[in-house]
Protein backbone atom coordinates (compact mmCIF):
# COMPACT_ATOMS: atom_id res chain seq x y z
CA UNK A 1 0.00 0.00 0.00
CA UNK A 2 2.21 9.31 11.99
CA UNK A 3 2.21 10.06 8.02
CA UNK A 4 1.56 8.22 5.46
CA UNK A 5 4.57 6.79 2.97
CA UNK A 6 5.91 8.22 -0.07
CA UNK A 7 3.73 5.84 -2.23
CA UNK A 8 5.45 4.03 -5.22
CA UNK A 9 3.31 3.95 -8.44
CA UNK A 10 2.40 0.87 -10.16
CA UNK A 11 4.04 2.19 -12.72
CA UNK A 12 7.35 2.73 -11.36
CA UNK A 13 7.11 -0.60 -9.78
CA UNK A 14 6.96 -2.35 -13.00
CA UNK A 15 9.28 -0.29 -15.26
CA UNK A 16 12.12 -0.50 -12.22
CA UNK A 17 11.92 -3.51 -10.49
CA UNK A 18 14.96 -3.65 -9.11
CA UNK A 19 15.63 -0.56 -8.35
CA UNK A 20 19.75 -1.25 -7.39
CA UNK A 21 22.42 0.37 -7.68
CA UNK A 22 24.67 -2.81 -8.73
CA UNK A 23 22.29 -3.84 -11.82
CA UNK A 24 23.67 -0.64 -13.83
CA UNK A 25 26.86 -0.97 -13.50
CA UNK A 26 27.08 -4.45 -13.93
CA UNK A 27 25.40 -4.35 -17.15
CA UNK A 28 28.16 -1.67 -18.19
CA UNK A 29 30.78 -3.66 -17.21
CA UNK A 30 29.26 -6.46 -19.57
CA UNK A 31 28.63 -4.69 -22.63
CA UNK A 32 32.43 -3.56 -22.41
CA UNK A 33 33.60 -6.62 -21.96
CA UNK A 34 31.23 -7.86 -25.04
CA UNK A 35 32.31 -4.93 -26.85
CA UNK A 36 36.32 -5.42 -26.29
CA UNK A 37 35.73 -9.70 -27.14
CA UNK A 38 34.00 -8.83 -30.22
CA UNK A 39 37.06 -7.08 -31.39
CA UNK A 40 39.58 -9.69 -30.48
CA UNK A 41 37.23 -13.13 -31.22
CA UNK A 42 34.68 -14.48 -33.47
CA UNK A 43 31.17 -13.19 -32.48
CA UNK A 44 29.70 -17.06 -30.95
CA UNK A 45 33.17 -16.14 -28.63
CA UNK A 46 31.93 -12.73 -27.58
CA UNK A 47 28.59 -13.88 -27.06
CA UNK A 48 29.83 -16.44 -24.81
CA UNK A 49 32.16 -14.23 -23.07
CA UNK A 50 29.53 -11.89 -22.04
CA UNK A 51 26.76 -14.27 -20.59
CA UNK A 52 29.55 -15.93 -18.93
CA UNK A 53 30.26 -12.58 -17.17
CA UNK A 54 26.93 -12.15 -16.24
CA UNK A 55 26.30 -12.06 -12.35
CA UNK A 56 23.70 -14.79 -11.08
CA UNK A 57 21.74 -12.30 -8.76
CA UNK A 58 20.89 -9.98 -11.84
CA UNK A 59 20.59 -12.28 -14.24
CA UNK A 60 17.70 -10.55 -15.12
CA UNK A 61 18.39 -7.36 -15.90
CA UNK A 62 21.40 -8.23 -17.28
CA UNK A 63 19.42 -9.87 -19.80
CA UNK A 64 17.36 -7.51 -20.81
CA UNK A 65 19.39 -4.85 -21.33
CA UNK A 66 21.96 -7.06 -23.45
CA UNK A 67 18.40 -7.71 -25.62
CA UNK A 68 18.13 -3.82 -26.21
CA UNK A 69 20.92 -3.45 -26.94
CA UNK A 70 21.31 -6.27 -29.70
CA UNK A 71 18.14 -4.42 -30.79
CA UNK A 72 19.71 -1.17 -30.78
CA UNK A 73 22.55 -2.69 -32.82
CA UNK A 74 20.72 -3.71 -35.38
CA UNK A 75 18.60 -0.76 -36.40
CA UNK A 76 22.48 1.38 -36.02
CA UNK A 77 23.93 -0.75 -38.39
CA UNK A 78 21.03 -1.36 -40.69
CA UNK A 79 20.30 -4.62 -39.85
CA UNK A 80 16.47 -6.11 -39.74
CA UNK A 81 14.94 -5.92 -36.42
CA UNK A 82 12.49 -8.92 -37.58
CA UNK A 83 12.47 -11.94 -40.35
CA UNK A 84 11.06 -10.43 -43.83
CA UNK A 85 8.22 -7.77 -43.83
CA UNK A 86 6.03 -9.39 -41.86
CA UNK A 87 5.60 -8.41 -37.70
CA UNK A 88 6.73 -4.59 -37.33
CA UNK A 89 4.76 -1.54 -35.86
CA UNK A 90 1.39 -2.32 -35.11
CA UNK A 91 -0.40 0.33 -33.29
CA UNK A 92 1.73 0.69 -29.91
CA UNK A 93 3.48 -2.56 -30.00
CA UNK A 94 6.93 -3.54 -32.29
CA UNK A 95 6.80 -7.48 -33.46
CA UNK A 96 3.94 -8.58 -31.01
CA UNK A 97 6.18 -6.37 -27.80
CA UNK A 98 5.46 -2.72 -27.13
CA UNK A 99 8.91 -0.35 -28.66
CA UNK A 100 11.27 0.51 -26.52
CA UNK A 101 10.59 3.66 -24.95
CA UNK A 102 12.83 6.74 -23.11
CA UNK A 103 13.58 6.13 -20.19
CA UNK A 104 11.48 7.90 -16.90
CA UNK A 105 13.77 10.76 -15.30
CA UNK A 106 14.08 9.81 -11.87
CA UNK A 107 16.63 11.39 -10.66
CA UNK A 108 14.19 13.41 -8.06
CA UNK A 109 15.38 10.16 -5.92
CA UNK A 110 18.98 11.03 -5.98
CA UNK A 111 18.77 14.33 -4.22
CA UNK A 112 16.75 13.23 -0.76
CA UNK A 113 18.08 14.32 2.47
CA UNK A 114 19.74 11.13 3.90
CA UNK A 115 17.58 9.94 7.03
CA UNK A 116 17.60 7.39 9.93
CA UNK A 117 13.62 8.60 10.94
CA UNK A 118 12.44 5.50 12.33
CA UNK A 119 8.72 6.64 11.19
CA UNK A 120 9.69 7.50 7.59
CA UNK A 121 12.04 3.86 7.58
CA UNK A 122 8.67 2.14 8.50
CA UNK A 123 6.43 4.00 6.23
CA UNK A 124 7.91 3.49 3.03
CA UNK A 125 8.40 -0.32 3.88
CA UNK A 126 5.19 -1.29 5.00
CA UNK A 127 4.21 0.31 1.85
CA UNK A 128 6.05 -1.95 -0.51
CA UNK A 129 4.90 -5.09 1.31
CA UNK A 130 1.31 -3.57 1.39
CA UNK A 131 -1.32 -4.70 -0.61
CA UNK A 132 -1.61 -1.77 -2.75
CA UNK A 133 1.52 -2.04 -3.70
CA UNK A 134 2.93 -5.86 -3.61
CA UNK A 135 -0.26 -7.32 -5.65
CA UNK A 136 1.39 -4.70 -8.62
CA UNK A 137 5.12 -4.90 -8.06
CA UNK A 138 6.07 -7.79 -10.06
CA UNK A 139 9.90 -7.88 -8.76
CA UNK A 140 8.85 -7.88 -4.96
CA UNK A 141 5.89 -10.44 -5.28
CA UNK A 142 8.49 -12.95 -6.79
CA UNK A 143 11.15 -11.98 -4.31
CA UNK A 144 8.94 -12.97 -1.39
CA UNK A 145 6.98 -15.75 -3.57
CA UNK A 146 3.33 -14.17 -3.01
CA UNK A 147 1.49 -16.81 -0.65
CA UNK A 148 4.45 -18.37 0.87
CA UNK A 149 5.48 -14.76 2.02
CA UNK A 150 9.21 -16.08 2.60
CA UNK A 151 12.09 -13.25 3.43
CA UNK A 152 12.95 -10.52 1.74
CA UNK A 153 16.64 -9.38 2.71
CA UNK A 154 16.73 -5.60 4.12
CA UNK A 155 19.93 -4.86 2.19
CA UNK A 156 18.26 -5.72 -0.98
CA UNK A 157 15.16 -3.14 0.11
CA UNK A 158 17.64 -0.92 1.08
CA UNK A 159 18.87 -0.39 -2.59
CA UNK A 160 15.79 0.91 -3.75
CA UNK A 161 15.57 4.04 -4.91
CA UNK A 162 13.38 5.24 -2.23
CA UNK A 163 15.17 3.74 0.82
CA UNK A 164 19.03 4.53 -0.26
CA UNK A 165 18.53 7.88 1.64
CA UNK A 166 18.34 5.57 4.77
CA UNK A 167 21.09 5.16 7.09
CA UNK A 168 22.60 3.41 8.78
CA UNK A 169 21.81 0.21 8.08
CA UNK A 170 21.33 -1.02 11.89
CA UNK A 171 18.65 2.36 11.49
CA UNK A 172 16.65 0.51 9.21
CA UNK A 173 16.67 -2.75 11.18
CA UNK A 174 15.86 -1.36 14.53
CA UNK A 175 13.12 0.69 12.47
CA UNK A 176 11.73 -2.65 11.24
CA UNK A 177 11.59 -4.31 14.30
CA UNK A 178 8.74 -2.23 15.75
CA UNK A 179 6.64 -3.05 13.13
CA UNK A 180 2.82 -3.77 13.31
CA UNK A 181 2.30 -5.16 10.01
CA UNK A 182 5.96 -6.90 9.28
CA UNK A 183 8.81 -8.85 11.42
CA UNK A 184 12.34 -9.14 11.24
CA UNK A 185 13.34 -12.44 10.50
CA UNK A 186 17.27 -13.45 11.91
CA UNK A 187 17.76 -16.94 12.48
CA UNK A 188 18.64 -19.51 9.69
CA UNK A 189 20.30 -18.62 6.49
CA UNK A 190 19.12 -14.48 7.59
CA UNK A 191 21.41 -15.13 10.89
CA UNK A 192 24.05 -12.22 11.62
CA UNK A 193 24.35 -8.66 11.41
CA UNK A 194 23.86 -7.50 8.47
CA UNK A 195 21.85 -10.64 7.23
CA UNK A 196 18.19 -9.85 8.56
CA UNK A 197 15.29 -10.36 6.31
CA UNK A 198 12.05 -8.43 6.68
CA UNK A 199 8.58 -10.02 5.61
CA UNK A 200 4.59 -9.28 6.35
CA UNK A 201 3.35 -11.10 9.86
CA UNK A 202 0.30 -12.21 7.68
CA UNK A 203 0.66 -13.72 3.79
CA UNK A 204 -0.62 -12.13 0.97
CA UNK A 205 -4.07 -13.98 -0.27
CA UNK A 206 -4.02 -14.96 -3.59
CA UNK A 207 -7.50 -14.70 -5.34
CA UNK A 208 -8.98 -18.30 -6.16
CA UNK A 209 -10.15 -17.46 -9.91
CA UNK A 210 -7.84 -18.65 -12.44
CA UNK A 211 -6.68 -16.72 -15.23
CA UNK A 212 -6.60 -18.08 -18.70
CA UNK A 213 -3.97 -20.06 -20.06
CA UNK A 214 -2.48 -21.04 -16.38
CA UNK A 215 -0.49 -23.82 -15.76
CA UNK A 216 -1.73 -26.62 -13.87
CA UNK A 217 -0.42 -26.23 -11.18
CA UNK A 218 -0.37 -21.98 -11.29
CA UNK A 219 3.29 -20.66 -11.37
CA UNK A 220 3.70 -17.57 -9.06
CA UNK A 221 3.77 -15.50 -12.25
CA UNK A 222 -0.06 -16.82 -12.98
CA UNK A 223 -0.44 -15.97 -9.09
CA UNK A 224 0.84 -12.29 -9.74
CA UNK A 225 -1.53 -11.92 -12.76
CA UNK A 226 -4.12 -12.87 -10.68
CA UNK A 227 -3.71 -10.38 -8.27
CA UNK A 228 -3.16 -7.88 -10.77
CA UNK A 229 -7.04 -8.82 -12.71
CA UNK A 230 -8.15 -7.94 -9.18
CA UNK A 231 -6.45 -5.09 -8.22
CA UNK A 232 -8.08 -3.29 -11.29
CA UNK A 233 -10.95 -4.94 -10.91
CA UNK A 234 -11.72 -3.05 -8.19
CA UNK A 235 -11.34 0.67 -8.48
CA UNK A 236 -14.09 1.75 -6.05
CA UNK A 237 -11.05 3.91 -4.51
CA UNK A 238 -9.42 4.68 -7.86
CA UNK A 239 -9.72 8.63 -9.00
CA UNK A 240 -8.97 10.48 -12.11
CA UNK A 241 -7.57 13.52 -12.03
CA UNK A 242 -6.46 16.07 -15.06
CA UNK A 243 -4.90 19.43 -15.71
CA UNK A 244 -1.36 19.45 -13.96
CA UNK A 245 0.36 21.29 -16.85
CA UNK A 246 -1.29 24.06 -18.72
CA UNK A 247 -2.46 23.88 -22.29
CA UNK A 248 0.48 25.73 -23.78
CA UNK A 249 2.76 23.76 -21.71
CA UNK A 250 5.71 22.74 -23.98
CA UNK A 251 6.05 18.93 -25.19
CA UNK A 252 7.55 17.29 -22.49
CA UNK A 253 6.66 19.35 -19.75
CA UNK A 254 6.34 17.56 -16.40
CA UNK A 255 5.42 17.50 -12.61
CA UNK A 256 7.81 15.36 -10.06
CA UNK A 257 5.94 12.37 -8.75
CA UNK A 258 7.25 13.08 -5.20
CA UNK A 259 5.38 16.68 -5.71
CA UNK A 260 2.07 15.04 -7.15
CA UNK A 261 2.36 12.69 -4.02
CA UNK A 262 2.23 15.56 -1.69
CA UNK A 263 -0.09 17.26 -3.26
CA UNK A 264 -2.54 14.21 -2.55
CA UNK A 265 -1.51 12.62 0.53
CA UNK A 266 -3.70 15.40 2.77
CA UNK A 267 -7.05 13.60 1.13
CA UNK A 268 -5.67 9.88 2.32
CA UNK A 269 -4.11 8.71 -1.42
CA UNK A 270 -1.97 5.53 -1.35
CA UNK A 271 -0.85 5.59 -4.61
CA UNK A 272 -0.64 8.07 -7.69
CA UNK A 273 0.20 6.57 -10.69
CA UNK A 274 1.49 9.27 -13.40
CA UNK A 275 -0.14 8.73 -17.16
CA UNK A 276 2.12 8.20 -20.11
CA UNK A 277 2.53 8.10 -23.87
CA UNK A 278 3.99 5.57 -26.03
CA UNK A 279 7.11 8.30 -25.51
CA UNK A 280 7.06 7.99 -21.70
CA UNK A 281 6.12 11.73 -21.86
CA UNK A 282 3.54 12.93 -18.84
CA UNK A 283 0.32 13.60 -19.97
CA UNK A 284 -0.91 16.11 -17.50
CA UNK A 285 -3.24 13.44 -15.92
CA UNK A 286 -3.13 10.80 -13.06
CA UNK A 287 -4.44 7.62 -11.57
CA UNK A 288 -5.41 7.97 -7.81
CA UNK A 289 -5.60 4.89 -5.11
CA UNK A 290 -7.20 5.99 -1.76
CA UNK A 291 -6.82 4.31 1.36
CA UNK A 292 -10.68 3.89 1.24
CA UNK A 293 -14.01 4.08 -1.37
CA UNK A 294 -14.99 6.54 1.47
CA UNK A 295 -11.93 8.97 1.19
CA UNK A 296 -12.24 8.61 -2.91
CA UNK A 297 -15.81 10.15 -2.28
CA UNK A 298 -14.65 12.81 0.07
CA UNK A 299 -12.13 14.03 -2.76
CA UNK A 300 -14.58 13.79 -5.62
CA UNK A 301 -17.00 16.14 -3.69
CA UNK A 302 -14.79 18.47 -2.25
CA UNK A 303 -16.14 22.16 -2.67
CA UNK A 304 -14.64 24.46 -3.39
CA UNK A 305 -12.35 21.89 -5.98
CA UNK A 306 -8.73 21.45 -5.32
CA UNK A 307 -6.63 23.45 -7.32
CA UNK A 308 -2.86 23.13 -8.67
CA UNK A 309 -0.63 25.60 -9.16
CA UNK A 310 -3.79 27.85 -9.91
CA UNK A 311 -4.73 25.16 -12.70
CA UNK A 312 -8.03 23.88 -12.47
CA UNK A 313 -8.50 20.19 -12.23
CA UNK A 314 -10.73 17.57 -13.86
CA UNK A 315 -11.90 15.42 -11.31
CA UNK A 316 -14.27 11.84 -11.99
CA UNK A 317 -14.11 8.37 -10.81
CA UNK A 318 -11.55 6.33 -12.78
CA UNK A 319 -14.28 4.16 -13.75
CA UNK A 320 -16.38 7.06 -15.07
CA UNK A 321 -13.22 8.25 -17.06
CA UNK A 322 -12.98 4.41 -18.78
CA UNK A 323 -16.85 4.85 -19.79
CA UNK A 324 -16.32 8.45 -21.24
CA UNK A 325 -13.09 6.56 -23.71
CA UNK A 326 -14.56 3.61 -24.20
CA UNK A 327 -17.44 5.53 -25.58
CA UNK A 328 -15.27 7.63 -28.04
CA UNK A 329 -13.73 4.63 -28.64
CA UNK A 330 -17.06 2.84 -30.18
CA UNK A 331 -15.75 -0.28 -27.70
CA UNK A 332 -17.26 -2.10 -24.85
CA UNK A 333 -15.81 -1.63 -20.98
CA UNK A 334 -14.16 -4.73 -19.90
CA UNK A 335 -16.87 -4.85 -16.96
CA UNK A 336 -19.92 -5.06 -19.04
CA UNK A 337 -18.12 -7.89 -21.22
CA UNK A 338 -17.32 -9.82 -17.97
CA UNK A 339 -21.05 -8.64 -16.75
CA UNK A 340 -22.63 -10.34 -20.47
CA UNK A 341 -20.43 -13.18 -20.00
CA UNK A 342 -21.61 -14.11 -16.68
CA UNK A 343 -25.61 -13.51 -17.88
CA UNK A 344 -26.12 -16.68 -18.49
CA UNK A 345 -25.91 -16.20 -22.55
CA UNK A 346 -24.27 -19.46 -24.01
CA UNK A 347 -24.78 -18.94 -27.52
CA UNK A 348 -21.95 -18.03 -29.59
CA UNK A 349 -18.50 -19.81 -30.90
CA UNK A 350 -19.06 -22.94 -29.11
CA UNK A 351 -17.66 -25.97 -30.77
CA UNK A 352 -20.41 -28.34 -31.66
CA UNK A 353 -23.35 -26.79 -29.98
CA UNK A 354 -26.07 -25.33 -31.67
CA UNK A 355 -26.65 -24.04 -35.22
CA UNK A 356 -23.78 -21.51 -34.61
CA UNK A 357 -21.19 -23.65 -33.57
CA UNK A 358 -18.06 -24.66 -35.43
CA UNK A 359 -18.95 -28.18 -35.23
CA UNK A 360 -20.82 -28.75 -38.52
CA UNK A 361 -17.58 -27.25 -40.63
CA UNK A 362 -15.86 -29.11 -43.49
CA UNK A 363 -18.98 -30.82 -44.61
CA UNK A 364 -18.31 -31.77 -48.44
CA UNK A 365 -15.10 -33.36 -47.36
CA UNK A 366 -16.00 -37.19 -46.33
CA UNK A 367 -13.96 -40.21 -47.73
CA UNK A 368 -13.36 -40.09 -51.80
CA UNK A 369 -11.23 -36.72 -51.64
CA UNK A 370 -12.82 -33.03 -52.11
CA UNK A 371 -15.64 -34.40 -54.52
CA UNK A 372 -16.63 -37.05 -51.65
CA UNK A 373 -19.00 -39.87 -52.67
CA UNK A 374 -21.00 -38.63 -54.71
CA UNK A 375 -18.31 -37.53 -57.56
CA UNK A 376 -16.97 -41.11 -57.38
CA UNK A 377 -20.64 -42.47 -57.73
CA UNK A 378 -20.62 -40.43 -61.20
CA UNK A 379 -17.67 -42.00 -62.40
CA UNK A 380 -18.91 -45.39 -61.55
CA UNK A 381 -21.96 -44.79 -62.98
CA UNK A 382 -20.55 -44.16 -66.58
CA UNK A 383 -22.28 -40.45 -66.97
CA UNK A 384 -19.62 -37.62 -67.84
CA UNK A 385 -16.68 -40.04 -69.50
CA UNK A 386 -15.68 -36.75 -70.79
CA UNK A 387 -13.21 -35.43 -68.81
CA UNK A 388 -13.69 -31.51 -69.77
CA UNK A 389 -17.43 -32.23 -68.29
CA UNK A 390 -15.63 -34.13 -65.00
CA UNK A 391 -13.59 -31.11 -64.70
CA UNK A 392 -16.71 -28.73 -64.67
CA UNK A 393 -18.75 -30.94 -62.13
CA UNK A 394 -16.27 -31.06 -60.25
CA UNK A 395 -15.20 -26.98 -60.37
CA UNK A 396 -18.78 -26.07 -60.02
CA UNK A 397 -18.87 -28.94 -56.76
CA UNK A 398 -16.03 -26.65 -55.20
CA UNK A 399 -17.14 -23.17 -55.76
CA UNK A 400 -20.45 -23.98 -54.32
CA UNK A 401 -18.35 -25.60 -51.17
CA UNK A 402 -16.37 -22.46 -50.78
CA UNK A 403 -19.52 -19.93 -50.66
CA UNK A 404 -21.31 -22.36 -48.52
CA UNK A 405 -18.33 -22.82 -45.88
CA UNK A 406 -17.95 -18.68 -46.36
CA UNK A 407 -21.47 -18.61 -45.89
CA UNK A 408 -21.09 -20.39 -42.20
CA UNK A 409 -18.10 -19.11 -41.13
CA UNK A 410 -19.76 -15.08 -41.54
CA UNK A 411 -23.07 -16.31 -39.45
CA UNK A 412 -20.77 -18.52 -37.12
CA UNK A 413 -17.77 -16.16 -36.47
CA UNK A 414 -19.00 -12.36 -38.08
CA UNK A 415 -16.66 -10.10 -39.81
CA UNK A 416 -12.84 -10.85 -39.04
CA UNK A 417 -11.45 -9.03 -36.48
CA UNK A 418 -8.65 -6.35 -37.22
CA UNK A 419 -5.33 -7.26 -36.06
CA UNK A 420 -5.14 -4.17 -34.20
CA UNK A 421 -7.39 -4.24 -31.09
CA UNK A 422 -8.74 -0.78 -29.55
CA UNK A 423 -8.40 -1.08 -25.61
CA UNK A 424 -9.31 0.64 -22.78
CA UNK A 425 -7.26 3.62 -21.44
CA UNK A 426 -5.21 2.12 -18.36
Amino acid sequence: MSDQPAAVPAAEAASNPTETSNGSNGNAQDVKTAEASAEATATADATADTKSGEQPTEKRNDDNDSNDKRSNDKRESGGRPHRGKRGGFRGDHYNGRKPLRKPIDKSEYENLPESSDPDEIRGQVEFYFSDHNLKQDEHLFLECQGPKNLPVPIKHMCQFKRMRRFTPYTAVVDALRASESLEVVDDGSFSGPGNEGVRRKSALVVPDTPGPHEQDPPTMNDLQKRCIRAYHAEDSADIYVKGFLKADAPNGSDVGQLTLEQFFKPYGSVVVRKRRDLDNLFKGSVFVTFDSAESAQQFLHLDPKPTFNGLDLTIMTKRAYSEMKCREKGIIPDWEKKKNNNSGDTRGRGRGGGNRGRGDRGRGRGRGGRGGRDDRRRRNSGGGDDWNERRDRFQADKGEQGNKRKAEEEVNDGPKKAKLEIKEDE
